[in-house]
């Protein structure tokens, strides 16, 4: 560009390229975390198993281990 300007010719300047968004990631975690904490209830504690399902073992519960 300086050689251009020295000989004369017009320089044009091209535009800056945009800022980035600069973002705070604690305030953006916080966010979420807010949301997230609005929509969804809290878990209900283990309940015990149907009495139906109690004592019976799973199929694959006796597997045989590799050597």
């Amino acid at each position: 560009m300086i050689d251009a300007k020295i000989e004369g010719e017009e320089i044009i300047a091209t535009p800056e390229a945009p800022q980035p968004k600069v973002v705070n990631l604690m305030d953006a975690l916080r966010k979420s975390l807010d949301e997230v904490s609005k929509t969804k209830k809290r878990s209900a504690r283990a309940t015990p198993a149907p009495k139906s399902r109690r004592g019976k073992v799973s199929k694959f519960s006796a597997r045989k281990r590799a050597s």
